[in-house]
């Protein structure tokens, strides 16, 4: 695991400075208002630090051992089941909203992932929205759609 992670790590790299060099092409933005420069660039630097951590992680890994026979049980189905839940999150998204669509679509990937405490997933699901909906709303001032109206 350690040499896939160091080569995946070294890639991922490449291709973020090949990404930073094509963004720093962009039109700078003027004022203080996110133009199209901005988003690019907080993809730039996301992708790169989570390159670096990957890289560290696999600087400091123990030489790899063989993997549990149970820990590859049903990761096949768990995945066709996330990437299912991913489709129909991204259907019901123009009917029920971000609001209403995002934390089913949380709740049911962490389920996917093996999570079973109720609370523990309502809890990230409702929070993890939250926290998505205040960073784009108010930081970014990215404005949402208007949730679906549901009086008849």
């Amino acid at each position: 695991m350690r040499t896939k992670n160091l080569t995946a790590a070294v890639g991922f790299l490449a291709f973020g400075a090949l990404y930073a060099y094509l963004t720093a092409q962009l039109p700078r933005r003027l004022g203080n208002v996110p133009g199209p420069s901005f988003f690019p660039w907080v993809l730039t630097w996301c992708f790169l630090g989570l390159s670096a951590v990957l890289l560290v992680q696999g600087l400091l890994a123990e030489p790899w051992h063989a993997p549990r026979p149970e820990a590859e049980k049903g990761t096949t189905r768990r995945t066709a089941a996330g990437l299912l839940f991913l489709a129909v999150y991204l259907a019901l998204l123009p009917f029920l909203g971000f609001l209403l669509a995002t934390p089913l679509a949380f709740a049911a990937l962490m389920w996917v992932a093996g999570e079973n405490r109720p609370l523990y997933i309502a809890g990230w699901s409702v929070g993890m929205t939250a926290l998505l909906y205040l960073t784009f709303h108010y930081l970014f001032q990215v404005p949402f759609p208007a949730a679906p109206d549901f009086s008849a």
